[in-house]
């Protein structure tokens, strides 16, 4: 046998042994039995916008929201007012940029000079709205606009003679807890044309009362401070500061609490009027703090009465709330988790150049 396999055959006029023919042979054999794979998982992705801009829909094709003015006066402002949606459970970064162009008489469109014409700025309110209240005759007002060159939520108020809270401010969903002695409320103002006052009216915490040895029923309430006279609000003891501070129940907190202002379903006593809870410091100490607001206003007074508040900042515990990012420059900007209003104000200049004025707003995830 051995003989046979090293007997050597011819082949393209060489000598080849029949053993290495049969040891290829075998080879070949032995790779055909091999597995080529072990399995395939299989699987796709809807990849949704992480980004919108006033916009429910997270598949939108543009991070960018164009708007534009016409038959504005040279001297006055237009504001508009977005809103930026981050559909991720963290705070990203993007960044604003603005341009604008004009057409001043006959000639061609270009781009000017922000200084030239006009100053322009964005005010962001970080998981927050603007709103305004105004029941019977009463008229309130709410705004961005320009303060001494600071970007800012003009706030205001009017009482013509009827009862009931009148108001306008701000209002923020947050993520924090109450500590005695050590949550603060600080809130930035400007005195208006008609209201020489620079802080505001009142400040709102909607708290959730949960510890079992607390004296309250256990759900959520509105701690306000209503005569607030200094820019910053503590929590002391068993109230803030001021002299009209309270604790108010809410009745339906699951449905008002999607509302974009400060309404919520309040417990009224037997005149009407909130119903206002005795406590103390252990009864809500550690509660967990779900929104916080300001505004400026009046209530229940029957007086007329006119309130103006340019609010340029609100905190909590020393974390600001409202970012000013620039219109002319590529600005990056935190924007957190959740739906953020932002405001644009465009104040044009006294010798704007007569035209049409257009705006382009970008909003671009972070490069």
């Amino acid at each position: 046998m051995k003989d046979k396999l090293t007997h050597e055959v011819e082949i393209l006029g060489r000598s080849v042994s029949v053993l290495l023919i049969t040891g290829l042979l075998l080879t070949a054999g032995a790779s055909a039995a091999l597995l080529s794979s072990f399995g395939t998982v299989t699987g796709d992705a809807n990849v949704d916008q992480s980004i919108t801009v006033n916009s429910e829909d997270a598949n939108e094709e543009s991070f960018e929201q164009d708007w534009s003015f016409s038959g504005v006066v040279a001297g006055e402002s237009v504001t508009d007012v977005n809103t930026i949606q981050n559909n991720l459970g963290t705070e990203q970064e993007v960044y604003f940029d603005g341009q604008v162009s004009n057409t001043p008489g006959d000639s061609d469109d270009e781009y000017v000079d922000s200084g030239d014409a006009y100053m322009a700025e964005h005010l962001l309110i970080e998981n927050g709205v603007t709103f305004a209240e105004a029941p019977g005759e009463g008229i309130a007002e709410v705004e961005y606009a320009l303060h001494d060159d600071q970007p800012a939520v003009r706030a205001y108020a009017e009482e013509q003679g009827e009862d009931g809270e009148i108001s306008a401010g701000v209002w923020f969903d947050v993520d924090g807890t109450l500590e005695e002695g050590e949550t603060e409320v600080t809130v930035k103002g400007k005195e208006g044309n008609k209201h020489s006052q620079t802080n505001p009216d009142w400040v709102y915490l909607v708290i959730e009362v949960t510890e079992e040895d607390s004296e309250l029923d256990e759900g959520h309430y509105m701690l306000i401070d209503a005569t607030v006279s200094e820019d910053t609000v503590t929590w002391e003891g068993q109230k803030f500061e001021g002299n009209d501070a309270a604790l108010l129940k809410i009745t339906n907190y699951d449905s008002a609490k999607q509302k974009e202002d400060y309404e919520f379903a309040r417990e009224d006593d037997e005149d009407g009027n909130a119903e206002r809870y005795e406590y103390d410091s252990d009864d809500v100490e550690g509660a967990k703090i779900y929104h916080a607001g300001t505004a400026t206003g009046t209530e229940n007074d029957g007086d007329d009465q006119v309130f103006e508040v340019f609010y340029t900042d609100f905190k909590l515990d020393g974390e600001s709330l409202m970012t000013p990012v620039n219109f002319a420059e590529d600005e990056e900007v935190t924007v957190p988790s959740g739906d953020s209003e932002f405001g644009t104000v465009i104040d044009f200049k006294l010798a704007a150049y007569p035209g049409d004025y257009g705006f382009d707003l970008g909003v671009h995830p972070k490069e």
